[in-house]
């Protein structure tokens, strides 16, 4: 059925089979008797098979039977016209839309019954289908609110998405840094234990060490005292020794003295013996008057002699007497070098006690100091343990939290992921897919099972939360649409998918409740694929002249230019895409007054060349630089890389661009991606208004 020009063409090919089939028979039917006879009269008549009688007996018979014939024909012909004419006036009226026209006959048991029947089913067919353009008119009136909702819903996605997951990556930095905050807490526990019982032997050796000095600076002092007195005394001997040789001295020198005067003694003892030898003789000579004198000559001669001796004596005692004072002398003397040599060494010794007692004074002070910070840190380790107990806490307050946070936008996410995302695959045949689930229930047999519908498209949809064998077919009642039929192709332990089995009507009505405003993107999809392709061919060609190397072409290292700002930068194939780029752009541009831009765009989001007419030269405000030069710029939030990094045939997005200057424009964002010898270069982004 169609409807054109205000009129409504019905085939009526299967009533009017059903009318001539009964009609026609039993027009047969009636002229068949006669027709016989005729025939039998030819026969006989030609083959000369029987007399006049019998040839007439057969003519009237047969004449007869026509006349039958033709009465009970136009008595058939006076019985069906005015029915088919009513029917036909019936058909008219439906044929005009009056769908609320009676059929007639609709009981009869004959062709016209059958005739009033079928048009009956038709009528039917007619206000289903009416109903149906209905709904497509409404639809139709609707889909100019449900585009814009689904556009803003497709922005407030790309937006709050991009948004989730900046979150969930400082959720998930937050998370790993609060677990590193936990394993560097364990690792300051571990710490702390080590370093309190470092403390605590640190203190006990330092209360030790201190100890120690203590005792150290009382022997110390015991001892200077004792080198004081050490000293004293040896500077006392040192005294004697030197008055001891002195003395030892004066008895040398008296002692040679003895000496000299012994030999004097012994001088005079000889000369005395001499002269008593001498009044010896002269006694002898005397005779008896020289006797006296002989005798006292004999006995001075004796005591000579006895002095003599006695001289000899006293000398050899002197002489022993010098030798011992020579002696005494020298040992006094090494008494007295080795007294300055202790006394030195005393001295040193005090000096050294003196600086050692100062040093261990110094030792202690320091070890009592010590003593005092190893306490301190005692303290403090404790405080610290304290610490790290409270900030182990927070630090799992933190994870907890943290975990909370990313499984709430998580959830956000999927709550806000209610929208189509169109994306068509290269063999063309998924048109795009519902971006939520859908509710649905399973009726099988007397129970009804509650379901949800994902990733449902035209053909297939994974049906969660039921189970069924592979080949089952099952009827379901989509929510907001209504029943379908589905056959299962494929079983796993979360549920099924479903194969669509739709005639054209219902195709029709589902591909609406699915996809209803994709239709107005299709004029921008189709330019945005062949913008694309003619990209790739200009690259390819230019490629096989040696314009360019595919190494160039495919260039990453951008390199700052300096004095501009915003940053715009530079890379091998920027002169080449300035040469190239331009014209294919500003085509696109032509193409439609909604297109705001058409750019070849690289996977990093590098504009190398944009359109005239927002490729200035930059001047010295960023402001105007923004929205004026905005060629050689990165442009790489999400939306803008997903239009260059997807493989896919096409994707499309809505989203808040900023355009510089302080303006924002809502658009939608139809990209194909661009192939150059087997290799991802980038896309073809084409911005449009909405």
């Amino acid at each position: 059925m169609s409807r054109q020009g205000g009129v409504m063409e019905i085939r009526v090919t299967e009533w009017a089979k059903a009318f001539t089939r009964g009609l026609g028979l039993r027009i047969f039917l009636a002229f068949l008797p006669p027709i016989a006879l005729t025939w039998i009269f030819f026969v006989l008549y030609l083959g000369k098979l029987a007399d006049e009688t019998i040839l007439w007996w057969v003519a009237t018979a047969g004449l007869l039977g026509i006349t039958s014939g033709s009465v009970v024909v136009v008595w058939l012909i006076l019985a069906t016209i005015p029915p088919l004419r009513r029917m036909i006036e019936v058909t008219s009226t439906l044929a005009h839309g009056e769908l609320t026209v009676e059929i007639p006959y609709l009981k009869r048991q004959d062709e016209t019954g059958e005739l009033a029947r079928a048009l009956e089913v038709f009528k039917q067919h007619v206000v289903e289908l009416s109903g149906i353009a209905a709904i497509k008119a409404e639809k139709e009136n609707d889909i100019g609110k449900r585009r814009e909702l689904m556009s803003l819903a497709d922005a407030l996605e790309g937006e709050v998405e991009g948004t989730i997951k900046q979150v969930m990556v400082q959720a998930e930095t937050m998370t790993r840094s609060a677990g590193d905050v936990a394993g560097a807490i364990r690792r300051m526990e571990g710490l702390y234990t080590t370093l309190s019982a470092a403390s605590s032997e640190a203190q006990a050796n330092v209360n030790a060490v201190a100890s120690a000095t203590d005792e150290l600076a009382s022997a110390s002092r015991e001892i200077a005292g004792q080198m004081a007195r050490t000293i004293g005394i040896t500077q006392e001997a040192v005294i004697k020794a030197e008055e001891a040789d002195a003395t030892m001295r004066e008895l040398a020198t008296v002692s040679t003295r003895i000496g000299e005067v012994l030999q004097l003694i012994n001088l005079i003892a000889g000369q005395t013996n001499l002269l008593a030898l001498n009044a010896t003789i002269e006694a002898a000579r005397a005779g008896e008057a020289g006797k006296g004198f002989a005798v006292v000559a004999g006995e001075v001669k004796t005591l000579a002699g006895q002095t003599a001796k006695a001289v000899s004596t006293i000398a050899e005692q002197v002489e022993g007497i010098r030798v011992a004072t020579e002696n005494g002398v020298k040992a006094i003397e090494a008494v007295g070098r080795t007294i300055d040599e202790v006394n030195n060494v005393a001295t040193a010794v005090a000096a050294a006690v003196e600086q050692q007692e100062a040093s261990t004074r110094q030792i202690s002070s320091s070890a009592q100091n010590a003593s005092q910070q190893a306490e301190k840190v005692s303290c403090d380790a404790a405080a610290i343990s304290d610490e790290v107990m409270n900030v182990d806490g927070l630090a799992s307050q933190m994870e907890s939290s943290s975990s909370e946070v990313t499984s709430h936008l998580n959830n956000m996410e999927r709550r806000l992921n209610g929208i189509l995302v169109h994306t068509v695959g290269s063999d063309g045949k998924n048109m795009g897919r519902a971006g939520k689930p859908l509710h649905a229930a399973v009726q099988r047999g007397s129970k009804q099972h509650s379901c949800q519908l994902a990733e449902a498209d035209m053909e297939f949809a994974n049906l969660i939360g039921f189970q069924a064998e592979i080949g089952a077919e099952l009827d379901l009642a989509i929510e907001g649409f209504g029943p379908v039929h589905v056959r299962v192709r494929e079983a796993s332990a979360s549920g099924v998918l479903v194969e669509f089995n739709l005639d054209s009507v219902t195709k029709a009505r589902f591909g609406e409740f699915l996809f209803g405003y994709q239709a107005a993107d299709q004029f921008f999809i189709k330019l945005a694929k062949s913008s694309a392709r003619t990209v790739e061919q200009t690259f390819e060609r230019a490629l096989a002249n040696g314009e360019i190397t595919i190494e160039d072409l495919f260039d990453r290292d951008y390199k700052p230019i300096p004095g501009t700002n915003p940053q715009q930068l530079t890379t091998r194939f920027l002169e080449f895409a300035d040469r190239i780029l331009p014209p294919i752009q500003e085509e696109i541009l032509k193409a439609d007054s909604k297109i705001v831009f058409g750019l070849g765009v690289n996977q990093d989001g590098y504009v190398s060349a944009h359109h005239l007419h927002c490729s200035k030269p930059q001047g010295p405000d960023p402001v105007w630089n923004a929205a004026n030069c905005r060629n050689r710029r990165l442009f790489n939030n999400r939306a803008e890389l997903a239009g260059v990094t997807h493989t896919q045939d096409y994707l499309v997005q809505t989203y808040i661009r900023d355009m510089g200057g302080g303006n924002v424009m809502l658009l939608k964002d139809a990209s194909a991606p661009i192939m150059v010898r087997g290799r991802h270069w980038g896309g073809l982004r084409l911005g449009y208004k909405l």
